[in-house]
């Protein structure tokens, strides 16, 4: 399974590369919404992983490019925050997240959402 990570905390990024790695995900990371768009073409994710909150093009606008591509509106977009409001939670699906987890994340959350989020 091919994954589009999306984080712009490069320590992070590395450690969820690696882990998603372990579990035999095929990744490729990016530091925020804009590289995650110029990497879909060539990367073609099956699923992506998004922090919300990033700069340049944040995960909320990320969501909202994908939706309105035809191409990709059926990948589905678990979403990372560590604001856990009900109202950002809301926003993100309300957008076409598939999920939102809150930071700190889970290891076995995370890996459990995915596989349900990509059947």
């Amino acid at each position: 399974m091919r994954l589009l990570l999306v984080e712009d905390s490069s320590d992070l990024r590395y450690l969820y590369a690696r882990l998603l790695k372990r579990q035999g995900y095929e990744v490729c990371a990016a530091a925020n919404g804009q590289e995650a768009l110029d990497l879909l073409v060539s990367f073609g994710p099956d699923i992506v992983l998004t922090d919300l909150m990033m700069p340049h093009l944040d995960g909320f606008e990320l969501i909202r490019h994908l939706r309105a591509m035809p191409e990709w509106d059926e990948v589905p977009v678990v979403a990372m925050t560590a604001a856990p409001s009900g109202e950002v939670e809301y926003e993100a699906l309300r957008m076409g997240a598939s999920d939102v987890l809150i930071k700190p994340i889970d290891v076995q959350m995370l890996l459990d959402c995915l596989v349900k989020c990509s059947h």
